[in-house]
């Protein structure tokens, strides 16, 4: 059982940039993009940043049990400059 998740969510060329966190032993990774569907990632278009996590977090729920669920920074702080 892997005891971390990655939850990623943003516009997709972000998204991209962390496909690499899926290849970990240790831990799963799930994707979100709102702007454009990807493969690999779940589609949720015209979202909040709000509705994103929660979606992710419902995803991560369906595929197992983790002890820790984690959203890069770097996503959050791309959203926050585009305030």
């Amino acid at each position: 059982m892997k005891n971390i998740v990655y939850l990623v969510q943003g516009e997709s060329y972000l998204v991209k940039e962390y496909y690499h966190l899926q290849e970990r032993d240790n831990a799963d990774a799930i994707f979100l993009t709102y702007d454009r569907q990807i493969d690999g990632a779940v589609y949720f278009p015209n979202s909040t940043w709000t509705e994103g996590r929660n979606k992710l977090l419902a995803a991560a729920r369906k595929k197992g049990e983790y002890l820790y669920f984690n959203l890069p920074l770097t996503i959050v702080l791309s959203i926050l400059d585009l305030l």
